[in-house]
Order: C-alpha cells, then structure tokens, then sequence
C-alpha cells in the first residue's frame, strides 16, 4: 500500500509538473526563433548593405566611363580648342509667338452646339 501511495503521488507530481515543463520548452523555443529571425535579420542586412555600396561604384564608374566617351568624342568631332556652338542659350532669346486664340474659339463653339442638342433632346 505505501508503493502504491508513492508511485501515486510520485506520478501525480509529474502530471502536475508536465505544464511547467512544457512551458519552459515553449518559452526556450520562442527565444531561439527570436534569436534565429534576428541572425537572418543581420545578415540580410549587411548583405543588402554591400550591394547598395557595390551598386553605388558601379554607377559611379558608369557615369565616369560616359564623362569620359563623351569628351573624347567632342575632342574627336571638334578638335581640343572649340567648343560646341548653341550650348547655351542666350537670355534675351524668346520663343517665337506662334500660338493663336482659334483652337479655343472653335471648341467652345462646339461646346455650345453639343449644349443646345441636350438641351432640346431633354425638352422633348
């Protein structure tokens, strides 16, 4: 009777333990996936980072290789001492008046038309 009493208890005590050990197990899991999300996080990071970095050279070195192609091409076409003509633009140049008020007459016009035939397609 006292084993019985004891193995009783004894795996009562388990039973009773099993929760907490459970717990623990789930609280420990939790901390290693943080721990793992966190790792990858980093490492993304740093990775993403020397991409940005490596893509930045490039660009430069691209941009550097077209400065380059292009003055070796003026230098080509008009030699060392000239300089292309119409660079710039100078300020007192104005755009020529070209433009005239017709357009918007005309479409008004058929604005009014398109409202008179509504108009008296809705009277009758």
């Amino acid at each position: 009777m006292r084993k019985s009493l004891l193995s009783l208890m004894l795996s009562l005590g388990l039973v009773l333990a099993m929760p907490l050990f459970a717990q623990d197990y789930e609280s420990q899991l939790e901390q290693d996936v943080e721990e793992a999300v966190s790792e990858v996080d980093e490492s993304v990071d740093s990775a993403l980072d020397s991409i940005d970095e490596e893509a930045d050279e490039t660009a430069a070195d691209i941009n550097e290789g077209f400065d380059q192609v292009g003055d070796e091409v003026d230098e080509a076409l008009l030699g060392e001492d000239e300089e292309l003509e119409g660079d710039t633009m100078d300020e007192s140049e104005t755009l020529p008046q070209t433009g005239s008020d017709l357009p918007l007459l005309g479409l008004l016009g058929l604005l009014s038309l398109g409202g008179a035939v509504a108009l008296r397609h809705a009277r009758s």
